[in-house]
């Protein structure tokens, strides 16, 4: 379903983003190992570029109790992996019950003039290679535009290149370039217009609850196909038991003047097998 400035409330559109701090860098998954013996072991995976000797880890940990497959755990860890760090936005807006035509774990598109997500509203007539809009928008010269549309009948959606303007216009008019529409936008269908990147965005609904007798809240994560693609190459396993927790341990003194004053300090490195040191001093 469509959604935009033609049927989302006014004053009720919100969007928030995941604060960076909470997002992890790390996912462990434990699962119990049917080719050693059911130990349990974990499986980890970082994101792209993650350098343990410069970044700081923040690790999210599950344990998966009915999980013995070790190609299962990873693909599981890039799976939870992808959505922390794909899925940062997150939206809610009223509409009118009876424009509502999704339930909770439906895709949905999003279009909001501001931010910049196309240009949206209600059609007002339509011919095979044109639609009238009910608002005026600002088209840019030699811009290659598109305009999504859901058709009022059975809420399908479709996407169509627009004819480019040599100038700079605001209209209310878009033509269709070498095609027609696979039938005429009725008479107040949900319109958008904008670039192939911006004219939507794509969230999948989270819940809808009720916002008073006639509206509705909808509640939407950002939609990126991209966190469903758990490719992972695993690392080969090493028993734990036969690893070092501390390795090459060296100590050194760093004199330094702070503020007029002396200030001595200690930078320690190592190597070593465990996910976590605790130093005390």
């Amino acid at each position: 379903q469509l959604f935009g400035i033609g049927n989302i409330a006014l004053n009720s559109f919100e969007m928030s983003y995941i604060d960076s701090a909470d997002q992890a860098n790390i996912v462990q998954v434990s699962f119990f190992d049917e080719d050693n013996d059911y130990i349990k072991r974990i499986a980890q995976v970082a994101v792209e570029g993650f350098d343990p000797a410069n970044d700081e880890a923040n690790i999210a940990q599950i344990t998966l109790y009915g999980c013995t497959d070790s190609d299962i755990a990873l693909r599981h860890a890039k799976y939870l992996l992808n959505g922390n760090t794909l899925q940062i936005r997150t939206v809610s807006f009223e509409a009118g019950f009876d424009a509502i035509a999704c339930v909770a774990g439906d895709v949905i598109k999003v279009a909001y003039d501001a931010i910049a997500w196309g240009q949206s509203g209600r059609v007002l007539s339509s011919t095979n290679s044109s639609a009238t809009l009910d608002r005026t928008i600002a088209m840019s010269a030699g811009v290659s535009y598109v305009a999504v549309v859901q058709h009022q009948d059975d809420d399908a959606i479709e996407q169509v290149t627009l004819v480019p303007l040599p100038v700079d216009v605001e209209t209310d008019i878009i033509q269709l370039l070498f095609s027609t529409w696979t039938k005429n936008p009725a008479t107040g269908a949900v319109i958008s217009v904008g670039t192939t990147s911006t004219v939507t965005k794509t969230f999948r609904v989270t819940s809808i609850t009720r916002a008073s007798d006639q509206r509705r809240k909808i509640t939407a994560l950002e939609y990126n196909a991209d966190v469903y693609d758990d490719t992972v190459v695993a690392e080969p396993w090493v028993d734990p038991n036969k690893l070092e927790l501390v390795e090459d341990l060296a100590a050194q003194e760093i004199r330094e003047v702070v503020d007029g004053q002396w200030k001595v300090s200690v930078s320690l490195t190592w190597r070593g097998a465990s996910y976590r040191y605790r130093i005390y001093y």
